[in-house]
């Protein structure tokens, strides 16, 4: 199959954002500085351009980057150490509270999506927390306790829930659970926490 044949049959199934018409044209590409070139769309019903939101859908860094610091942050690294260690990739390289927000952006968007989903898993599953300290406000000098808590498979390796919550209190932590209990179904056994 030829390469514009395969484009053809990627955009046939774009509709409409706006009026949700099936009457769409290729419309032009949008030129960005860090993400390369996004396709737009026009309605022929409406008379409107869009463009499709693929998750990055408004981001100013290409989603190579972005899904490389998550793959970072969840191998253990810090944000300081990520931003360190990918400068000599990325000459013009965000700020670490950059990333801090697309962890804590993507984890709800990717818990959204796998929280419905029947996993094959191990008979133990294991939740974790992560403290995390951030500012207030620029203004004030306090700091507030933020945490990431994370259920994995122990066989797989797999990451069957995971939630952001300003406090770690048993109610939070009952539903980061519950959705690793739902998601493995009657095959988990054991939850082990620390």
């Amino acid at each position: 199959m030829k390469s514009k044949e395969i484009i053809e049959q990627k955009y046939k199934k774009v509709s409409c954002i706006f009026c949700s018409s099936n009457n769409v044209i290729r419309r032009g590409i949008r030129k960005t500085e860090h993400r390369d070139n996004v396709q737009r769309f026009g309605c022929k019903d409406c008379n409107r351009r869009f463009s499709i939101d693929d998750g990055f859908y408004k981001m100013k860094n290409h989603e190579k980057k972005i899904t490389l610091y998550m793959d970072l942050y969840y191998n253990g690294m810090s944000f300081r150490k990520i931003q360190e260690h990918l400068k000599a990739f990325y000459p013009k390289n965000c700020h670490y509270s950059t990333a801090y927000r697309w962890i804590a952006k993507y984890a709800v968007m990717i818990s959204n999506l796998t929280d419905n989903l029947q996993i094959k898993s191990g008979i133990e599953l294991q939740s974790d927390e992560m403290e995390y300290h951030r500012r207030i406000s620029k203004n004030q000098k306090g700091r507030e306790q933020n945490w990431f808590v994370d259920m994995m498979d122990t066989t797989t390796r797999f990451m069957v829930s995971s939630g952001y919550m300003k406090s770690r209190t048993i109610d939070n932590m009952v539903k980061v659970l519950k959705r690793g209990k739902f998601a493995t179904g009657n095959q988990a056994k054991v939850i082990t926490t620390d």
